[in-house]
């Protein structure tokens, strides 16, 4: 039984992946963290045993988590690039702002 799930998992993972980089493409505009969240998506998806879902509600499912993941990679993008903004912490300090 293993086999048939793993066998069924390498289908839909080759059939839904290309699809599933272009959107999460969309939202991060990097290929990279593109392939990386939706490699991820995939780990959590057989990890959860939502590999299991017949077909149609699969890929409704895959493609509102692949856009759910690029939301929250996005927020955590934005939430450390703030942080590091206002962070003087391996960065030079400007002359005359108190963060000596």
């Amino acid at each position: 039984m293993k086999t048939d799930r793993k066998e069924i998992f390498k289908s839909r993972f080759n059939e839904h992946y290309p699809r599933l980089c272009s959107i999460a493409y969309e939202y991060v505009s990097d290929a990279d963290d593109s392939e990386d969240i939706v490699q991820e998506l995939f780990i959590n998806i057989w990890d959860k045993g939502k590999d299991a879902l017949p077909d149609k509600e699969f890929a409704a499912y895959i493609t509102t988590a692949v856009k759910n993941a690029c939301i929250s990679f996005l927020r955590k993008k934005m939430l450390l690039h703030g942080i590091y903004r206002r962070c003087p912490i391996g960065r030079s300090a400007p002359a005359g702002r108190g963060y000596s």
